[in-house]
């Protein structure tokens, strides 16, 4: 009835205001022993625009992640292989979600990833959380020619996140896929990277959002 429904929401908006503070306080703490990026193909390394604090716990681990040079020539016995390019744009690095996508794609430029094979366009998880299990094999796969790129849009865990904004998520992965594919048309066809989507948790609703009720006109 409407009491149980209200009272519900009283809890539910108390477990936020619990919650949302430590969630991001937790976001802001730096690890001992964690240092930025040498790499200036990574978000907060040398060169980027984006301050390496502001990229939350996530969105850290995410840019110090993945295979080096020498080990995907490696595991590939390919001589040819480069660095992938890692982009990350935390919740802190802009004020707003359209400031953090014009980051984005800034960054991307900024690091060559448009020059690349391929962009992999990834809605991390309510926490900002991007699996390496999904990005690092399709890094090997190119022979590290690939950018990936991803933008945080809470801090919450992805069903607290749902629950109290969960068009946040879809928001993200809508204005992230628009704003690179607007940025790969204007390249000529034979230039252009092939991008892929991806999204886990909260974050495959939010990469399936341009494609709701669209299918791939979704992409146009």
């Amino acid at each position: 009835g409407v009491l149980e429904t209200a009272i519900c929401l009283v809890l539910v908006a108390g477990l936020v205001a619990l919650v949302r503070p430590v969630s991001a306080s937790r976001d802001r703490r730096i690890g001992a022993g964690e240092r930025p990026p040498v790499s200036a193909l990574r978000s907060g390394g040398p060169g980027s625009r984006i301050s390496w604090a502001t990229l939350g716990v996530q969105g850290r681990r995410f840019v110090a992640g993945g295979l080096s040079v020498r080990e995907i020539g490696h595991l590939r016995e390919s001589p040819t292989a480069v660095e992938p390019i890692r982009v990350y744009v935390g919740l802190m690095s802009a004020p707003t979600p359209a400031a953090r996508t014009a980051l984005a794609v800034h960054e991307l430029q900024r690091t060559g990833g448009f020059r690349r094979a391929a962009i992999v366009v990834a809605t991390p998880s309510g926490t900002g959380f991007v699996n390496p299990v999904a990005v690092d094999p399709v890094e090997l796969m190119f022979g590290g020619d690939v950018a990936s790129v991803a933008m945080q849009y809470s801090v919450l865990p992805s069903f607290l996140s749902f629950a109290l904004d969960g068009s946040a998520s879809a928001d993200a992965g809508r204005r992230l896929l628009s704003a690179v594919l607007a940025r790969v048309r204007r390249l000529p066809p034979d230039d252009r990277p092939a991008v892929y989507v991806y999204g886990e948790s909260l974050g495959a609703y939010g990469s399936q959002a341009a494609f709701a009720g669209r299918g791939i006109a979704g992409l146009h």
